[in-house]
């Protein structure tokens, strides 16, 4: 840790926004609430939903029989508490705090687990919002997250490249079923691509069908890895 951010800590000290204590790391997220996170763990490499504990392989039954258009979901937290209420809080209450802490664990995890071995992406690609819902909201809580992580690993923001050119229902207010029409040919790529190796950042995955269609444009547009980093991963009971 630098001179500079050990003197902030100790004039400007971080509050724990879990239990209100102060932190003792250089956000507002102390190293014990962090440690109680429902951490994703034996999941699916492609889709990230969780696999049985008996499971023999690293991919689940569905993503063997069709697999998605993305290529791997790297999740940092099962959907629950208390991951459910800072998601929340980030993309409903104007509460961006939320989205600095989240993105800064997605680039603590992309180092020190998902890519300990391999390249980083050479883009990071937020989930783009329509124009309307953008208005109401005032802020895409994809790119804030997107923003935090990119600041940290020191890589570029694809946030013009593609354009979400349909304004779906909330994928939360639709039935599962009822999600993938829903979502299908909502995104168009604005600018050609090129770089081979993308990833698609979102706060939560819930059925994979918006990421899934995300996908397909950016593989129309010759990107041949695409990786989705996710807050959060909905695990269906």
């Amino acid at each position: 840790m630098s001179l500079s951010t050990r003197l902030k800590q100790l004039f400007f000290p971080h509050t724990c926004v879990l239990c209100a204590e102060r932190s003792n790391q250089p956000r507002d997220l102390c190293t014990a609430c962090e440690k109680e996170l429902p951490w994703t763990s034996l999941a699916c490499k492609q889709c990230g939903i969780r696999l049985p504990t008996s499971s023999t392989s690293d991919t689940c039954g569905q993503c063997q029989t069709s697999s998605p258009a993305f290529d791997h979901v790297f999740a940092l937290c099962d959907y629950e508490e208390p991951i459910d209420r800072m998601i929340t809080a980030a993309k409903f209450n104007h509460q961006l705090v939320y989205t600095r802490i989240l993105g800064e664990l997605l680039a603590q995890n992309a180092e020190q687990n998902w890519y300990k071995q391999q390249s980083l992406p050479a883009l990071l690609l937020p989930v783009p919002l329509h124009n309307t819902r953008l208005r109401e909201r005032g802020y895409n809580q994809a790119l804030e997250i997107t923003k935090a992580a990119a600041k940290k690993l020191k890589l570029p923001i694809g946030k013009h490249y593609c354009q979400r050119a349909k304004a779906t229902v909330p994928q939360s207010s639709l039935a599962h079923h009822e999600r993938d029409k829903n979502v299908k040919n909502a995104f168009i790529l604005q600018k050609p691509l090129t770089v081979k190796h993308v990833a698609i950042i979102d706060d939560i995955v819930t059925t994979g069908h918006t990421v899934d269609e995300l996908s397909k444009v950016l593989r129309q547009a010759g990107v041949e890895r695409i990786d989705v980093w996710c807050c959060a991963r909905t695990q269906w009971k």
